[in-house]
């Protein structure tokens, strides 16, 4: 009986998701409606459905009345039969769940002219975008907006069905932690090609450097010690030359008239 009774609930359950997503539609440049989804950022669930009016939407699950997360759908369009756009993920209480690790991650936003720029996104509308640079607070329009990466931040997609209505939508993240990492806190100029010659060059004359001192250390280890050993045979050349010198040229030691005598002595005897 229990096993027919959390049957009989699913699939009411199932039924309601259905009947409540009935589809998500794009006209004008406006999103209406509402589509499934099982999976946004690391919050997974199989009864998500997606509710978009305009730029607002919600994420609301099955049987709850306020939704699990809020935000601003903005950058929305349709190139062949498939929907895309942006949202940013404002609020709600499984909000810390979508960010998942990302959370804490620094927001890099790239402008038309291939400014990036290192901030904090505090807010985002239909039109513009507010950020912080080093406490200072600025803004940028959408329309200049090239790029962006947010934890915050999704992309969407969803395929329309007869041009104009999609059923389900599926969501990405934007956060590229390791682009972000690497110009955490500042402020880098349009991007060009002359940074991949000066690291090139760097590099090379580095080697250069660590080749010199090796040429000239390198040799220095095996010459002193070969020198130091040529000096002792040297030395030791010069001592047995000596040594020669001295029996040959000094005169030999003179016997005593005495010991003379005894020598004499002896042989007549």
């Amino acid at each position: 009986m229990l096993r027919i009774f959390i049957s009989v609930i699913l699939c009411l359950a199932q039924f309601f998701h259905s009947v409540l997503a009935d589809g998500l539609s794009y006209s004008d440049g406006t999103l209406k409606g509402t589509a499934q989804c099982t999976k946004v950022g690391s919050l997974f669930a199989d009864d998500l459905t997606v509710l978009i009016n305009g730029t607002n939407l919600e994420l609301r699950k099955s049987g709850q009345d306020r939704p699990v997360a809020s935000g601003t759908v903005f950058k929305a369009s349709v190139q062949d039969n498939r929907l895309t756009g942006l949202c940013y993920f404002r609020r709600g209480e499984r909000l810390s769940e979508i960010l998942g690790k990302n959370a804490g991650t620094p927001d890099l936003i790239e402008n038309r002219s291939g400014e990036q720029i290192v901030c904090r996104i505090e807010d985002l509308d239909s039109e513009m975008i507010l950020f912080v640079v080093d406490g200072s607070q600025k803004q940028m329009m959408l329309s200049e907006l090239h790029s962006i990466s947010s934890a915050n931040v999704f992309r969407f997609s969803a395929q329309l069905k007869s041009g104009t209505e999609a059923d389900n939508i599926v969501f990405s993240s934007t956060c590229d932690k390791s682009l972000a990492r690497r110009s955490r806190h500042q402020a880098l100029g349009p991007v060009d090609n002359t940074t991949i010659p000066d690291r090139v060059i760097g590099f090379a004359a580095g080697m250069l450097a660590i080749t010199a001192i090796a040429g000239i250390v390198l040799p220095l280890s095996i010459a002193l010690p070969i020198a130091s050993y040529h000096r002792k045979m040297r030395n030791r050349r010069n001592s047995q030359l000596n040594e020669v010198l001295v029996r040959r040229f000094l005169p030999r030691p003179v016997a005593s008239p005495l010991r003379r005598n005894n020598n004499n002595n002896n042989n007549n005897i």
